[in-house]
C-alpha cells in the first residue's frame, strides 16, 4: 500500500514480486492485491507465481486506470481554472496545483516549461507556435536632420571653398581687364565676380559676356567644376532621402516614449508578466502607458485591436496568429509596410502539461510524433501558424517628408528676410540720398538767385 500511495510503481522501477502460494495470478494473494492498488498502465511489474513444484509462471502486471474506474475508454470530467499557474516561486495554483496533486490527468492547455516547473509536472513535446507582441504602425517621424552638409566630407568642402574663392580671384582679374565686359549698375569687379561664380556654381548661370579667350575659358572652366559638383551633390542628397530607411520602434523605452496609445488583449498571462516581470524596461512600458491610460487598456478585443492598428496611434497586444491573418486582409501594401512588433514574451513552443510521473505521458508523446510524421502537424501549422505579413516595397511610392528638407526651408526663409531688410535700408538709403540731393540743389538754386 505504501508503494502504490507514493507512486513508486512507475516505469522507473522494474518490480520482481515472488508468490509461493497462489496456483495462478487471480490466486495469487499479491496479485488479488495488486488489483486494487495503484498500478499505472505503464508500470513495469513481473509477478512470479510457483504453479508446480518444478516450474514457475511469470505475469506482467499493469491495471488499465483503477483509479479512474479500471477502463481506459474514459468519458473525461472537464474541470475549469481561472490560472495556468501560481506566480514564478510562490505557491502552485490553478492548473498547475491540480495536477501537482493528481487530480488531473492533462491539460487541456499548453503551458510554456521554464525551469522552476520543470519538476513539478511531466511535459509532452513541444509543438505549439507561441509569439506575442505589440503590434502597431510605425508613426511618421518629424525629426530634423541636416542631409545638405553629409553629401561631402569636410575637407571636400574646403576644396568646394578654395575652389570659389580662387575663381572669385581670378575672375575679379579677368573683369577689370577684359574692358568690353558689358558692366552695369556700377557693379565693381569683386563684387560681379562673387555674383557670377557663385550663380554658376548653383546651376544659375550669369549675365556677363567675356570677349577675351582668357575670360572665355575661365567661364568655361567654372560651368564645368559647377556640373560635376552638383551632379555629385543632388544625386547624394536624393539618394540619401530615397533611400533612408524609415525610423521604427524595437525596444520597450522607444514604444513607451512613442505617442502610441496600448491596448492588451484580456489574458491572464498579459496579466501576470506586468505584475511579476523584473526587466525594468517593460515596468517603465507599464508605469507610463498601462498604469496611466485614460481608458482600460484590456478593454479591447481583438477585432477593435485591429481596427485602432488599422487607424493608427494604437499598439495592440495580443498572440500574432490572433491578429496577422485579418492584418493580411484588411491592410493596404502602405500599412503593411509600416507594420512593427515588438515581443512581450520571447518566442516559444508550448507543451500540454501531465502528472508527474503520469502513466499516460509516453501514450501522448507517441501519439504526438505519429501527428508529426504523417504530416497532420505540418498542415496545422500552415492552416494556424501566420508570420507577419510581407512587404512588396517595390509597388510604393517613396514619399519625403518634411524633417530632412527642414532646414533648406529654413535658410530659404533667412535669405528671404535678410534680403527684405537689405532692401528696406537700401530703400531708406536712396529717398535719404535723393531728398539730400533735392535739398542740396535748392540751396545751390538760392545762393546763386542772392547773387
Amino acid at each position: 500500500m505504501v508503494v502504490s500511495n507514493y507512486g513508486y510503481f512507475h516505469n522507473f522501477y522494474k518490480w520482481l514480486l515472488i508468490d509461493d502460494f497462489g496456483n495462478n495470478e487471480t490466486e495469487s494473494p499479491i496479485g488479488k492485491t495488486l488489483a486494487k492498488l495503484n498500478v499505472p498502465l505503464n508500470a513495469d511489474i513481473t509477478l512470479s507465481v510457483q504453479n508446480t513444484p518444478n516450474s514457475l509462471q511469470l505475469y506482467d502486471i499493469y491495471n488499465p486506470g483503477y483509479v479512474r474506474g479500471g477502463n481506459l475508454t474514459m468519458n473525461p470530467d472537464i474541470v475549469t481554472e481561472n490560472r495556468w499557474f501560481g506566480p514564478d516561486g510562490g505557491e502552485p495554483e490553478g492548473i498547475q496545483k491540480g495536477l501537482i496533486e493528481h487530480k488531473f490527468d492533462i491539460s487541456a492547455i499548453t503551458g510554456l516549461l521554464k525551469v522552476d516547473r520543470i519538476h513539478m509536472m511531466d511535459w509532452s513535446i513541444p509543438l505549439y507556435p507561441f509569439r506575442t507582441s505589440f503590434v502597431f504602425q510605425n508613426p511618421d517621424t518629424t525629426s530634423i536632420s541636416n542631409i545638405f552638409l553629409s553629401p561631402f566630407t569636410y575637407d571636400s568642402w574646403y576644396g568646394v571653398l578654395l575652389i570659389f574663392i580662387l575663381f572669385v580671384l581670378i575672375f575679379s582679374i579677368s573683369y577689370d581687364s577684359d574692358r568690353q565686359m558689358p558692366i552695369t549698375g556700377g557693379v565693381d569687379a569683386t563684387s560681379a565676380a562673387v555674383i557670377v561664380t557663385l550663380g554658376v556654381l548653383c546651376q544659375q548661370g550669369t549675365w556677363l559676356e567675356p570677349h577675351r579667350n582668357s575670360g572665355k575659358f575661365l567661364l568655361f572652366s567654372i560651368l564645368v567644376s559647377s556640373v560635376l559638383v552638383y551632379n555629385f551633390y543632388t544625386s547624394s542628397v536624393v539618394s540619401s532621402l530615397l533611400s533612408a530607411k524609415p525610423k521604427t520602434l524595437d525596444t520597450f523605452q522607444e514604444l513607451a516614449r512613442s505617442p502610441l496609445q496600448i491596448g492588451l488583449e484580456d489574458q491572464p498571462y498579459t496579466r501576470t508578466i506586468f505584475q511579476v516581470t523584473k526587466n525594468p524596461d517593460i515596468k517603465y512600458l507599464y508605469n507610463l502607458k498601462v498604469a496611466k491610460a485614460k481608458i482600460d487598456p484590456y478593454n479591447i478585443s481583438i477585432p477593435d485591436g485591429i481596427e485602432l492598428i488599422n487607424k493608427g496611434g494604437w499598439a495592440y497586444h495580443a498572440e500574432t496568429n490572433s491578429l496577422y491573418p485579418s492584418i493580411s486582409r484588411l491592410f493596404d501594401q502602405d500599412k503593411i509596410c509600416k507594420l512593427g512588433e515588438i515581443n512581450l514574451f520571447p518566442p516559444a513552443y508550448l507543451q500540454f502539461m501531465l502528472p508527474r510521473f503520469s502513466p499516460y505521458a509516453e501514450m501522448f508523446k507517441i501519439s504526438q510524433y505519429r501527428l508529426v510524421n504523417n504530416g497532420i502537424y505540418k498542415r496545422f501549422l500552415k492552416q494556424y501558424y501566420h508570420e507577419k505579413p510581407e512587404c512588396f516595397s517595390t509597388t510604393l511610392l517613396v514619399q519625403v517628408n518634411l524633417g530632412p528638407i527642414t532646414p533648406a526651408f529654413f535658410l530659404l526663409s533667412v535669405g528671404m528676410m535678410a534680403a527684405v531688410i537689405i532692401f528696406i535700408f537700401e530703400n531708406r538709403h536712396r529717398i535719404r540720398f535723393k531728398l539730400q540731393s533735392i535739398i542740396q540743389k535748392q540751396r545751390v538754386r538760392k545762393e546763386d538767385w542772392k547773387n
